[in-house]
């Protein structure tokens, strides 16, 4: 009886409602992530979370390139029979960069370590394959759920990863396992999630996985090339815009600063992950069914999204600004005041980041990967040249921070005015002309077609 009254009030529209389903997973998800933070900031010092912020960025940086881009083109198959098969493509190209990995590591973990200069990475370099692995499988997954509008399976497999990784790092606080239990969580959240996903398809749909070939297997991987030759080039890109100045960060300004600018991230991930994230998702399913047949309803999609993110934005920066720096150090403990400080200079940044960023994988869906690449491009040059920028005049870390946020918010506005623009060029492009055919009126679509 209780989860009938839930369903009878969740919203009848099939966006709207999926995007309810998967805050509910996800809020519960990122309660259990703000219940906890307070005890694992008093297990761990700022010292454990830099070598945790140094982690994922590493690990963010390269997980990009996981499978190739590849699947992104799970949701954009023709028929469940192409889907399954480009999703055990990606398996596979995973398995091999995965390998890869290792390999790799192992002739370049020293240049790692004195590039970052991070000694207190060393120890768990090993991890960073696993991490690799963890991260590209629930990646992988994720977008199977998409193209089946699963969003009930996606806001389980979120209360999972968050259930795993939660207790994982408590657990390694508890047993002073240092940085070594807030990675291994990392590990354990995004693993657990993949394998719940993968019993339930294999569950569903052994029969489908059943009849794949090799030769199907090419078929696809020739269908989607765009997306490893042109996508993996830009989410690359992307992902060093995201992740390499907290690298930089950290080179720059020591690993204790990391820290404190590291669970900043975590925590205002958590609370955007609760709406950007649950609408990205959504966003994503409906838009790829959209962006061939009715891109006219595409762009109003994007804008409606777009206000919502904004608002929902606006209020999140309020509520970081309110806290404070006296708020963060009552709640997390005295030493981790300059979380607040960090935040509050990073506000207005992180509201179009949510906003924008959620939306981001629009030029994707449009096929426009060029200008998406060259947007990631200015992203990073912007991000590297602030904190470069600070450093050379001797100014502190949050004056750094503070330099950052500016870039970062202007290369999200640039991401909006280009994203309007190839919307609004492919709806052009796309108006439907009417035409008569063999007396009756019919309508015909798409660039360059004629009666």
């Amino acid at each position: 009886m209780p989860l009938e009254f839930i369903r009878s009030r969740l919203p009848r529209h099939r966006l709207l409602r999926g995007v309810a389903v998967i805050a509910g997973g996800t809020a519960l998800s990122q309660a259990l992530g703000a219940i906890a933070a307070p005890v694992l900031t008093r297990l761990y010092v700022p010292g454990a979370f830099g070598v945790y912020a140094v982690y994922l960025s590493i690990l963010g940086l390269v997980s990009a390139l996981g499978s190739l881009r590849y699947e992104l083109a799970i949701p954009l198959a023709e028929d469940e029979t192409g889907a399954a098969r480009v999703l055990v493509l990606c398996a596979l190209v995973l398995g091999t960069m995965s390998v890869a990995a290792v390999a790799i590591l192992g002739g370049l973990g020293r240049a790692v370590i004195r590039w970052t200069d991070n000694p207190g990475m060393k120890p768990y370099l090993w991890l960073l394959p696993l991490g690799f692995l963890a991260m590209g499988s629930f990646s992988i997954m994720n977008y199977w759920l998409i193209r089946q509008k699963s969003y009930g399976a996606i806001a389980r497999a979120k209360l999972v990863q968050g259930i795993s990784m939660i207790s994982t790092q408590l657990a390694g606080g508890f047993f002073s396992f240092g940085p070594l239990g807030l990675l291994l969580g990392q590990i354990a959240g995004h693993g657990s999630a993949a394998v719940w996903v993968l019993r339930s398809i294999w569950r569903d749909r052994r029969r489908i996985f059943a009849r794949i070939t090799l030769a199907g297997l090419r078929r696809e991987a020739r269908r989607f090339r765009r997306f490893p030759l042109y996508s993996s080039a830009g989410a690359l890109l992307n992902s060093a815009g995201g992740n390499l100045p907290m690298l930089l960060f950290a080179v720059l300004y020591g690993p204790v600063a990391a820290g404190w600018l590291g669970l900043g991230q975590r925590l205002t991930g958590s609370l955007y992950a609760l709406a950007g994230d649950t609408v990205a998702r959504v966003y994503f399913g409906e838009a790829a069914a959209l962006a061939t047949n009715h891109p006219e309803r595409l762009r109003r999609l994007y804008d409606r999204a777009l206000v919502r993110l904004l608002l929902l934005g606006a209020a999140l920066m309020v509520l970081i600004i309110a806290v404070g720096p006296s708020g963060f150090a009552a709640i997390l403990g005295p030493e981790w005041r300059m979380t607040g400080i960090y935040l509050r200079y990073l506000s207005v940044a992180l509201v179009f980041q949510f906003a924008v960023g959620s939306l981001s994988q629009t030029l994707n869906i449009l096929e426009r990967q060029g200008l998406q690449l060259a947007w990631d491009l200015v992203r990073l040059l912007l991000g590297i040249a602030s904190l470069g920028t600070a450093k050379a005049f001797g100014w502190p870390a949050a004056k750094a921070v503070l330099v950052f946020s500016g870039t970062s918010a202007a290369s999200y506005l640039l991401l909006l005015a280009l994203t309007r623009r190839a919307l609004s060029r492919r709806e052009r492009l796309w108006s439907p002309k009417e035409t008569v055919v063999e007396g009756r009126s019919s309508f015909i679509s798409g660039p360059g077609e004629r009666p």
